[in-house]
């Protein structure tokens, strides 16, 4: 039998001999300097196409003996900087783009999924069109439309560079690869102007956007519904050749993912859910891309699918997928992420139900909203600021505002107002830096005309992606760090302390303060007599509940400057080390300067009553307001998850989990042992993937922190 996906296996086996940075001289700098010298005397909007333009035009065009599509971003890396550019022509044009500049991640520059479909449904010289065809009243709208169409062109003419070196370099090769690259020139002199007419076709197009995106700078830029805006050309292959047709062309795009110049290399890919009109979203695209993500076991092919009610038979093919321990795909329910997005954003139904993902896992409306930014927020810091009357545990840590001594509280609600009172001064200040950070770029200087152009709405008002062009406001998503140790330590000070006399406010803080260095023995109780969040004790899940309104109430209540939205979260993107490190020891046991827990995650290996009482736990909470997105981590001994049996027990906790409202989770499938035997010997599992909070990795690649976070979590039988 043939093995549909050699040769992207093979093209894979070379990306990674080649590592997965592009070696030699950056070059895009340069030519936009170049350009933008050019250019001073044209509107900044102008300047910013035409730059693009420049580095499209002077970039090389990269060709892989094993490509069925073509391009990738590495294409503006030389191996050394040209000769006939002297020190002082670099210097100069450096320091002009970096006078220039770009957005920053909090400014809206990245992390978004551009309208794929119209794109598709009318190619590149159908949005010229609507330009060309759009009445603009005044001269900014015009303007800018002018810039769009430059981009436009720009991208155009990029393709058609790829068909003149496929034409090129077909004179130098062999009859069956001459073959196949006269199939790619058709393919891309199709596309450089016109809608595909093949799947094959569809596929090159958005993967050129897509390197064009990388080219930009723009990273954790998503697919979206892949399936959906791809099903129509998948449809009209001939049947007996259609599903190796999109086999081979898929596992190229997979193996692709992978390529050097990348700058975020989270790329998310939405398969499932439901339809703009309410019908069921899984079809055979669906179906054969879980068999391209098993077979290709990229780390950057962040799949997610949407499931809904009636997605009984697809959660089994996604049960033999994350089975492989690849991470792949995060499952999300579309019952309660369309109610939430509906509800919270003021999405209409129609265009809610055409949700996707991008980065890790947050939420986004395909071609609809300007590109993503987050934060994150330490709860835990919020907690330890009330046990200290406002001031940090360690040095190097912000202090809050002042609030009473705890010996002071005569009940748990005594506490848990300064708690809600530091945390809304936490919320508030940090709202307060990103206004600040976003209002200090000017719509008018820091335009995207190409992104713009790929985006609902934008060329029909003339306006620019984050200066009202979208049809739906910017997100912001605040992520809320360390539910889990926040939930069990307010637990265990309500049990010891108020619940049963059975701890002074004194006796707590002394262990505290020198890491239960002279007090084993109630570290030891904090840790196993206090009930813990995990293990559907609802003492401590409905203070969980409770953590999480109190926290969503505060976010929820504040509006961006441009009119958008805070969202908030429960996420942490390894990001629970780092704020762990910050803090001093906690009342659920945890020590000085370990991991606080993983986004919505109990607190790793504190859930011990299996993976149902971890559902149940998990769905005391009500995760609608949770707008921007969830990150819950399950982890499975490969047994467990074993044979068609196993795969029937998946489907099952899964649809409990979804019917009782959990929004998202996530899994990883690879036991203990080998993950040791990585550690040790990590030359013999390079290519061992694993989930890392929202994204997947090669394990041996993650910081020794990282690994033995997740060596912490616990596994489930």
């Amino acid at each position: 039998m043939v093995d549909l996906y050699t040769r992207a296996h093979e093209l894979l086996n070379e990306l990674r001999r080649n590592g997965n940075q592009a070696q030699g001289v950056d070059m895009r700098a340069y030519w936009r300097g170049q350009s933008f010298e050019g250019s001073a005397d044209q509107p900044m909007t102008i300047r910013r196409a035409l730059a693009l333009q420049a580095v499209l035009q002077q970039c090389q065009v990269v060709i892989r003996p094993q490509d069925v599509i073509v391009g990738a971003p590495s294409g503006t890396v030389l191996p050394e900087r040209p000769a006939n550019i002297d020190d002082v022509a670099w210097e100069r044009l450096h320091a002009l783009n970096t006078e220039i500049g770009e957005r920053s991640f909090w400014q809206h520059v990245d992390h978004c999924a551009p309208d794929y479909e119209t794109l598709l449904s009318i190619g590149l010289d159908g949005l010229i069109a609507r330009i060309d065809a759009a009445a603009y009243p005044t001269s900014d709208q015009r303007v800018f439309a002018a810039s769009m169409r430059l981009a436009l062109g720009a991208a155009s003419d990029f393709v058609m560079r790829h068909a003149h070196a496929c034409r090129t370099l077909a004179q130098e090769e062999k009859p069956v690869r001459a073959a196949e690259l006269a199939g790619i020139v058709a393919d891309c002199e199709r596309v450089a102007h016109h809608p595909p007419q093949s799947f094959r076709q569809a596929v090159q197009l958005v993967w050129l956007l897509h390197v064009i995106w990388a080219i930009e700078g723009r990273g954790a830029m998503a697919f979206g519904r892949l399936d959906q805006y791809l099903l129509p050309f998948y449809l009209a292959e001939p049947e007996a050749e259609r599903d190796a047709r999109t086999k081979e062309v898929l596992g190229c795009m997979w193996a692709k993912l992978e390529e050097p110049g990348l700058p975020n290399s989270v790329q998310n890919i939405a398969i499932g859910g439901t339809t703009p009109s309410g019908d069921e979203a899984v079809n055979p695209l669906s179906y054969l891309i879980l068999d391209v993500t098993r077979a290709m076991s990229t780390p950057h092919s962040n799949l997610s699918a949407r499931v809904t009610s009636k997605s009984g038979q697809f959660l089994l093919a996604c049960a033999d997928v994350i089975k492989t321990g690849i991470g792949f795909p995060s499952l999300f329910n579309d019952d309660v992420l369309i109610l939430a997005i509906c509800e919270h954003l003021k999405i209409p139904l129609e265009d809610a139900r055409d949700y996707c993902f991008v980065g890790c896992i947050e939420t986004q409306i395909q071609g609809c909203v300007p590109p993503w930014s987050d934060s994150m927020i330490s709860m835990s810091l919020a907690l330890e600021h009330t046990l200290l009357g406002g001031a940090s545990r360690l040095p190097e840590t912000p202090a809050g505002d002042s609030s009473p001594d705890p010996r002071s509280f005569a009940s748990f609600e005594d506490l848990y107002q300064p708690f809600e009172a530091h945390l809304t001064g936490q919320v508030e200040r940090h709202i307060a830096q990103l206004k600040n950070v976003s209002s200090s770029a000017d719509p008018a200087r820091f335009t995207s005309p190409l992104l713009s152009a790929l985006t609902r709405d934008c060329i029909a008002r003339g306006r620019d992606i984050n200066d009202g062009g979208a049809r739906y406001p910017d997100l912001h998503g605040i992520a809320g760090m360390g539910l889990g140790t926040v939930s069990d330590s307010l637990a265990a000070i309500r049990w010891f302390i108020y619940d049963h006399a059975a701890l002074s406010w004194d006796k707590l803080l002394t262990a505290l303060a020198d890491n239960f260095c002279h007090n084993e023995t109630l570290h030891q109780r904090l840790l196993h007599q206090a009930p813990k969040y995990g293990n559907d004790t609802p003492y401590v899940d409905e203070l969980a509940a409770r953590v999480v309104r109190t926290f969503t109430d505060l976010v929820l209540a504040q509006r961006s400057p441009t009119g958008g939205y805070y969202v908030p979260l429960m996420a942490a993107n390894i990001n629970n080390i780092r704020c762990g490190a910050e803090l001093g020891a906690s009342p659920d046991g945890r020590l000085a300067r370990q991991p606080v827990s993983d986004a919505a995650s109990p607190s790793f290996g504190r859930d011990l009553n299996g993976p149902t009482a971890v559902i149940k736990s998990l769905t005391q909470v009500d995760y609608k307001p949770v707008v921007g997105g969830t990150v819950v981590n399950l982890k499975f001994s490969p047994s467990a998850l074993a044979g068609k049996a196993g795969s029937e027990r998946f489907r099952a906790l899964m649809e409990a989990y979804f019917e009782r409202g959990g929004m998202q989770m996530q899994f990883n499938v690879t036991g203990r042992q080998t993950l040791e035997a990585a550690r040790a010997h990590p030359e013999d599992y390079r290519d061992l993937v694993v989930r890392v909070s929202g994204l997947s990795s090669f394990y041996v690649e993650l910081s020794p922190s990282v690994q033995e976070d997740i060596l912490a979590c616990t596994e489930h039988e």
